[in-house]
């Protein structure tokens, strides 16, 4: 080989390593998509004490609409397993995907409002949805929406003797 070819076989091969590492390095990313689904968003609502389910709480979600102004008001009952579902259509949600982990989704819940009222317990008043913590429960396939739970616990309301 001559050194002419040398250098321009080296310079070839630096050109490559060079576009292999940045194209190695591109699949280490973050990526975030957003979306708009159709999310269920199902209320357990359960005594702090027991655990267990608290059957007919009154549940009332202060919607925003697409303009300020707008609002409606959803009441909800919950069964006798302390369950109270709403859906809402067209959230914004957000899948943060990174190589090698789980992928997180993230949903913008700052389109409600909700108080729980149940017979024997301290009520909740008017709390954020987007602020109060849920569990992410995925895609469900038969019902072709997302399934957020959110957890309220109530303490029962001291009775003085």
């Amino acid at each position: 080989m001559t050194p002419t070819s040398q250098r321009i076989w080296l310079g070839l091969c630096s050109a490559l390593i060079v576009i292999g590492c940045i194209a190695g390095l591109s699949t280490f990313r973050t990526t975030y998509a957003l979306h708009i689904r159709d999310v269920e968003v199902v209320f357990l609502v359960t005594d702090i004490t027991s655990g267990k389910p608290i059957q007919d709480a009154s549940i009332e979600l202060v919607i925003q609409g697409d303009q300020d102004t707008e609002k409606r008001v959803a009441r909800l009952v919950t069964n006798q397993e302390g369950k109270a579902a709403f859906v809402q259509e067209k959230v914004f949600s957000d899948d943060i995907i990174r190589p090698f982990r789980k992928t997180h989704t993230t949903f913008d819940l700052t389109w409600a409002v909700f108080s729980v009222i149940a017979d024997g317990h301290d009520s909740i008043e008017k709390n954020w949805l987007h602020a109060w913590k849920y569990e992410n429960k995925g895609y469900s396939p038969d019902r072709k929406l997302w399934q957020l739970e959110v957890p309220v616990m109530l303490a029962p309301v001291e009775r003085a003797n």
